[in-house]
């Protein structure tokens, strides 16, 4: 696998995991959210963990498309 093939799995996961993680807030803030709660806490440490690793390797988010997310923010 070459490293664009590898950079566009990961632009198109951290697509896929922030729809799903909005979907889930979404959820989670309905009258029978209760249970979508729990899916939401796991897509914010999931875009945590994403955004922690992406500074660990010296990634800027934006190469990634994380920048326009913040778990603290938006997934609580």
């Amino acid at each position: 696998m070459d490293g664009k093939t590898a950079s566009s799995y990961i632009k198109d996961l951290r697509q896929l995991v922030r729809e799903k993680a909005i979907e889930a807030k979404k959820n989670a803030q309905s009258p029978s959210g209760s249970y979508d709660i729990g899916f939401l806490m796991a897509y914010h440490d999931i875009v945590s963990l994403m955004q922690s690793q992406a500074v660990a390797f010296g990634i800027p988010f934006d190469e990634i498309g994380l920048s326009d997310i913040d778990p603290d923010a938006d997934l609580l």
